[in-house]
């Protein structure tokens, strides 16, 4: 994402620059120019026509005008107000620029990303192709996982900061418990029920029902002073996030981890800005968390 973000403004400063020297630098400078010859021409028509004080009193204040020095004081800030106008409706609206260039963006836009995500996940299968080599037991399995969360975050950009992945527990399967952090980042006490007792369900969470109902879930933090969620499903933490003065996220991505059909984990990933996933970004970070899935089974940590 962060690719496709400088590509987004490197296109469009591009597009502007198009647009300024058509619409401003060219049309000023002809204009420019068209005025001094016209100033020149009339006043040489004057001094010919019109008797001495005419002259003397009118053809001096029109050259004094028409010289290039005084044309270029006049053109130029208009040159700026224009590229200052075209600038601003460029930005606010695509409509401003040519809807050719519009689809080309687009698409450039698309293809740039879906090859970084290409580009990410190859990196993901070579390295879990060496983690398998190695054969040291579960130290090649955090290691993948600890790069996995590496080029994760780098592919989406400084706004999304933390994941975490849960599993269930092993001493009590009926919960999901946090197993592995991305680096740099603490590891939550955080546990969601999964189990189908009635009087534990208000214990579920978002993670709890991403994992027994295999389906992915996307919130916003509504109040983050008390961690409350435009998602009815979203565990509150009262000492948790007393403790913490709210989460220091804005929206969070919920992900079954799965291996084959059966969901193995949990994949949180958050962001400190509201509304950032979209729904390609959370069909690849499906992808993504079915690779922990993979490396689960591969490396033999599922019963």
């Amino acid at each position: 994402m962060g690719g496709n973000t400088v590509l987004n403004w490197l296109s469009r400063a591009w597009l502007l620059v198009g647009r300024l020297w058509r619409l401003a630098i060219v049309k000023g400078i002809i204009g420019g120019v068209l005025t001094f010859l016209v100033m020149a021409a009339i006043s040489g028509l004057i001094e010919d026509a019109f008797p001495r004080w005419v002259r003397d009193a009118l053809i001096p204040w029109l050259s004094r005008f028409s010289t290039v020095s005084n044309w270029l004081i006049v053109v130029v800030p208009m040159c700026g107000v224009l590229a200052v106008i075209a600038a601003l409706r460029l930005f606010r609206a695509e409509v401003w620029l040519n809807p050719r260039d519009v689809r080309t963006l687009r698409y450039a836009k698309e293809y740039m990303h879906y090859k970084e995500f290409f580009g990410l996940m190859n990196c993901i299968d070579g390295e879990l192709r060496q983690s398998l080599e190695k054969q040291d037991g579960a130290g090649s399995l955090h290691r993948f996982v600890d790069s996995l969360f590496v080029q994760t975050l780098e592919f989406f950009g400084p706004e999304v900061r933390t994941s975490v992945i849960f599993r269930p527990k092993k001493d009590d399967p009926e919960w999901l418990g946090a197993w592995r952090a991305n680096p740099g980042h603490y590891l939550t006490d955080k546990n969601f029920y999964i189990g189908q007792r009635s009087e534990s369900l208000r214990d579920r969470g978002c993670a709890g029902r991403a994992f027994v109902e295999n389906v992915p879930i996307r919130y916003n933090i509504i109040d983050p002073r008390t961690g409350e969620a435009d998602q009815p499903c979203k565990k509150a933490f009262a000492d948790y996030e007393a403790k913490k003065r709210g989460p220091d996220y804005l929206s969070s991505a919920v992900l079954p981890i799965r291996w084959n059909t059966r969901v193995v984990g949990v994949l949180c990933i958050d962001s400190k800005r509201r509304d950032f996933f979209t729904d390609d970004d959370i069909a690849m970070i499906q992808a993504i968390a079915d690779r922990i899935g993979d490396a689960l089974y591969l490396h033999k940590e599922l019963d």
